[in-house]
């Protein structure tokens, strides 16, 4: 995959934090960049409208017609969310390929679920400091 990132919701925005990306893409999506949220995928995996693992974007319409899309470069997505101890969504753990990953199915959601569980707890453990 060639981004990472964790999102955090806030109000009607989401913000990237961590990410990690490759190539020309790191200049236009950056740790504290914010987007409208009802736009992204992140929640629309959370909400339903999308599922958590998006092998080819462009055979899935509710992908391929968002502009995020198309300005991201997105062939491939995994999103999993990232769920605080008192049930409230934190936002997303996501993962992004320019290109296709057919490949991409349940024991790589399952890693990022894992990834997701780990950044939860961090969150949790940074806010009793």
């Amino acid at each position: 995959m060639d981004i990472a990132f964790v999102s955090e919701f806030l109000g009607d925005k989401r913000v990237f934090h961590h990410v990690s990306a490759v190539g020309a893409v790191h200049a236009r999506l950056s740790d504290g960049d914010a987007d409208v949220r009802g736009d992204s995928y992140c929640q629309r995996v959370v909400d339903g409208r999308l599922p958590g693992v998006i092998t080819d974007t462009a055979t899935l319409c509710a992908a391929a017609d968002l502009a995020i899309t198309r300005t991201l470069g997105i062939g491939a997505f995994m999103s999993v969310p990232v769920v605080l101890d008192d049930g409230t969504v934190y936002g997303t753990v996501c993962c992004i390929s320019h290109s296709p990953r057919t490949a991409l199915g349940n024991r790589q959601i399952d890693a990022l679920r894992c990834v997701a569980t780990f950044v939860a707890r961090e969150i949790e453990r940074h806010r009793r400091v």
